[in-house]
């Protein structure tokens, strides 16, 4: 699996994507489009950048155009998930709100019943499509933007430099992810990874922590054991099997890493999953 690096995911023809899923885990990737995921049920952990969110049933999340972003972890989770931008209107992109830092990735209690409205009468057009319904999504698409315009514009931090910055750092991060997503089974050592980022190795550190705000190696671990979840979840392999198959060289340090992470032993989450299908 690679890092999806998408120039659009809307055209012309189509200046916005709408849909239902059921979503387990989806890799890192971005895109230009605004992407608003509204959970229907169950629940599921979402990275944006640097800052994760558990969401559940009814929690709104909002993505900025060019965060990098993957999900994991989904238990039961169906999602509306609705992506727009460029092809919907140019100026979308300029708006500052959506750009810039200080919007929240979840919504908070002052938007969130107004939005909610909206993204649901938005799925409820798309679906059935009554007479002007495409009118009626883009007037709804609009209105979410003005509503996130005007909460947020006092927190918004405006860095001019930004656009420049972040395509370059975010190309590198790209490259350091689908590396990491190709070789985690393997023994990838910082001084690898630093040349994958065309860094010295005490500066690909620094980088690395700052963006994600987490060293190299407890992100590695992090992205083994979520791989070792999946396994425990649809696999009926040992555990000692999936240990050696994310990574790690010894069943000791994946217990007791895993045990950090999720809160429990691997035995334990593959009991706590079987009884939870029972019932």
């Amino acid at each position: 699996m690679t890092i999806l690096h998408q120039k659009y995911t809307t055209d012309k023809d189509n200046p916005y994507v709408i849909y239902r899923a059921e979503v387990t885990e989806f890799p890192y990737h971005w895109h230009d489009e605004i992407e608003i995921i509204y959970i229907l049920r169950g629940s599921i952990n979402f990275v944006i950048e640097t800052q994760t969110y558990n969401i559940k049933e009814g929690d709104i999340l909002f993505i900025k155009s060019g965060e990098i972003h993957r999900c994991y972890g989904g238990v039961n989770c169906e999602q509306i998930i609705i992506e727009f931008g460029h092809y919907l209107d140019n100026e979308i992109l300029k708006t500052q709100t959506l750009i810039h830092p200080g919007t929240p990735g979840l919504l908070s209690n002052n938007l969130h019943s107004e939005i909610e409205e909206l993204i649901l009468q938005i799925c409820n057009e798309y679906e059935n499509k009554r007479q002007a319904w495409n009118f009626m999504i883009k007037s709804a698409l609009y209105k979410i933007v003005g509503l996130l315009d005007r909460e947020y514009i006092k927190d918004v931090k405006i860095d001019l430099n930004k656009n420049v910055i972040s395509g370059y750092y975010n190309e590198i991060l790209h490259d350091v992810f689908e590396y990491i997503e190709a070789n985690y089974k393997s023994d990838v050592t910082i001084e690898e990874i630093s040349r994958v980022a065309n860094f010295s190795k005490h500066y690909f550190n620094k980088f690395f922590k700052k963006a994600t705000n987490k060293t190299f190696a407890r992100y590695i671990n992090d992205v083994r054991i979520e791989k070792a979840q999946t396994l425990l979840k649809g696999s009926k392999q040992s555990i000692s099997d999936i240990a050696y198959e994310v990574g790690f060289n010894s069943i000791k340090t994946f217990n007791r890493v895993f045990k950090q992470k999720v809160g429990c032993t691997p035995s334990e989450y593959r009991l706590k999953l079987s009884e939870y299908k029972i019932k």
